[in-house]
């Protein structure tokens, strides 16, 4: 009779296991904690601060309109230097933090676009990475139109939107938005291709 009890209150027990709905993915970035994470990334990148302050407004705007309402993963900053005339050539360094993950891990971005494109600039930006669901997926190329005008040491800072270039079946589907702000004398609008390639 016990015997049978006992097996009676494993199996119950073993029900109520696999009926327990499944933890819920971890929570992304609330939108001022990613307008903070960027803050301290960006201090530490050393990156100038009239510029700083020009980004992290400009974050603070696309996190209330173009990436409102969606699940922010990760934050980067970077800073990089690009030249060319109908094929322009960029490749810089940056940080990236994940929630509850990597911090300040340190990464490498080299791109290339093509369209009406002319000049050289030295470029700094933040980002969001947006609906990510596995930080192994994060990184490699990414692809995605580009739209920038600078002139002096001024720029409009601007979203541009990158996915995946890589990914057929949607495995690795997520977004991110970087926003830009340079140095120097350039204007384009054409195709991108970016790689970025986490060193840790």
């Amino acid at each position: 009779m016990r015997r049978a009890l006992a097996l009676l209150l494993a199996s119950c027990s073993l029900l109520l296991l696999q009926l327990r709905p499944a933890p819920a993915a971890a929570a992304g970035y609330t939108p001022a904690e990613a307008v903070q994470v960027a803050t301290q990334l960006a201090k530490k990148k050393e990156m100038p601060a009239e510029k700083r302050t020009q980004l992290l407004a400009s974050l603070q705007k696309a996190l209330s309109s173009e990436a409102r309402g969606r699940p922010i993963q990760g934050v980067l900053v970077f800073r990089s230097g690009e030249g060319g005339f109908i094929v322009k050539f960029m490749k810089g360094d940056g940080l990236v933090s994940f929630k509850g993950g990597k911090q300040a891990g340190p990464l490498s971005i080299s791109s290339w676009s093509a369209g009406a494109l002319v000049g050289g600039s030295a470029t700094w930006g933040v980002g969001l990475v947006l609906g990510l669901q596995d930080v192994s997926h994060f990184g490699g190329e990414y692809g995605g139109e580009v739209k920038t005008a600078t002139a002096g040491d001024a720029t409009t800072p601007n979203g541009l939107w990158l996915q995946p270039a890589d990914d057929e079946e949607g495995k690795k589907a997520h977004d991110l938005l970087l926003i830009l702000s340079a140095r120097g004398l350039s204007a384009g609008i054409g195709r991108a291709k970016m790689t970025i390639a986490p060193d840790w």
